[in-house]
């Protein structure tokens, strides 16, 4: 049996419901894959038989198992321990902190059999000069990409709500993950062990993820100003998995309880950014009514995508358009409907068929250890 391993640390984007998606379209595929999620972060035997079996040593280093959650269980039958290195692939998703927290928590150890799945725009200067990052891409079997590249095999977003949600059947292992990722940040910064409950109030819209501290500050001032009200999870508030699904979709019942559109704004990180299509479509996915973003760098595509999302999806120029833009959609009553759910088309149905072909292709290949029996 092949076993492809998709693993993460996670980050604090909208880029893990993208990587669960491609997960679950792989894992249908093909019969004779073993396609395994490792959420098992609380499963000492499954870390430590990933860590010390089925990574290769960059240095002699112990690993520092610290980094991860504190055990909870010890079973050795756990989802890994039919793979070896000869017979398995790993999909690696990190940004350059989370690699770097990775390796130390492994004691330099990381997979010599894996497929990059990279997630940062190339306008983030910062981690397109971090070395090890880079060094880390290049030695991968191959690279996938959201944006045409050289070398690597663009992967678009998906848009399909039966993906990006979480179903019941993963659950735990998906919580367990997530608390991994809220483990590992209270133990960096113990600011984040601060969590507080929403506040849901009238007139509301929805500002979720990261934008520039300036830019998010003149854009809470001026809503204050024409009476709207911000609900942002501070940055020791973020959410993952099923919790940021609870969370969204209490949002979206609190305004049609008022009896308004639920409303999520799109405020970019970066002054040329792409558009970010994995926040968009999970916003739309958990049944926000309307989504208003900033253009990005390219309106035409920009445009192009609005009508796609069935009227849902409106771009402004400015964080003034934004808040003229939101102040129209308020005047509107709210009125139960079931929108038509976004699914993907031919061609993104295509481009994971090609993807998860290379993958077959790349682990069912004979390894010279498998060539000389």
């Amino acid at each position: 049996m092949k076993n492809v391993v998709f693993v993460a640390h996670w980050s604090l984007a909208f880029i893990e419901e993208q990587f669960y998606a491609f997960y679950k379209q792989l894992k249908d595929t093909n019969v004779n894959l073993n396609v395994v999620y490792f959420c098992q972060w609380n499963n000492g035997a499954a870390v430590r038989y990933l860590v010390e079996q089925l990574f290769e040593t960059k240095e002699n280093l112990k690993p520092l198992y610290t980094n991860f959650p504190p055990f909870t269980e010890l079973e050795q039958n756990h989802s890994l321990i039919s793979c070896i290195k000869e017979n398995t692939v790993f999909v690696m998703q990190f940004n350059p902190v989370h690699l770097k927290f990775f390796l130390r928590a492994t004691g330099n150890r990381f997979p010599i059999n894996y497929i990059w799945w990279q997630i940062e725009q190339p306008s983030n200067n910062e981690f397109f000069n971090d070395i090890l990052y880079l060094r880390t891409i290049a030695n991968a079997r191959f690279v996938i990409d959201f944006l045409p590249t050289e070398n690597g095999l663009q992967r678009a977003f998906s848009r399909d709500k039966e993906l990006l949600l979480y179903d019941d059947v993963e659950q735990d292992r998906i919580k367990n993950i997530a608390n991994h990722q809220s483990l590992r940040l209270v133990q960096d910064n113990p600011r984040f062990s601060r969590l507080t409950q929403p506040h849901y109030a009238h007139n509301q819209v929805l500002l979720l993820g990261t934008c520039d501290v300036l830019r998010r500050r003149f854009f809470r001032k001026i809503c204050n100003e024409k009476g709207i009200n911000v609900l942002h999870p501070h940055s020791y508030n973020y959410l993952f998995a099923k919790k940021r699904q609870d969370f969204i979709q209490g949002f979206v019942n609190s305004c049609h309880d008022d009896g308004k559109l639920a409303i999520a704004v799109n405020v970019h990180q970066y002054e040329n950014s792409e558009l970010e299509k994995a926040k968009l479509y999970l916003l739309l996915a958990n049944n926000c009514d309307i989504v208003i973003s900033e253009h990005s760098i390219s309106k035409e595509d920009d445009l192009a995508e609005a009508q796609i999302c069935n009227n849902r999806l409106f771009f402004v120029n400015n964080l003034q358009e934004m808040i003229t833009k939101i102040l129209q959609v308020f005047e509107q009553e709210y009125e139960k409907k079931d929108y038509e759910p976004l699914k993907d088309n031919e061609k993104m149905a295509k481009n994971s068929k090609i993807l998860a072909e290379k993958i077959i292709l790349l682990i069912t290949k004979k390894s010279k250890h498998e060539q000389q029996f």
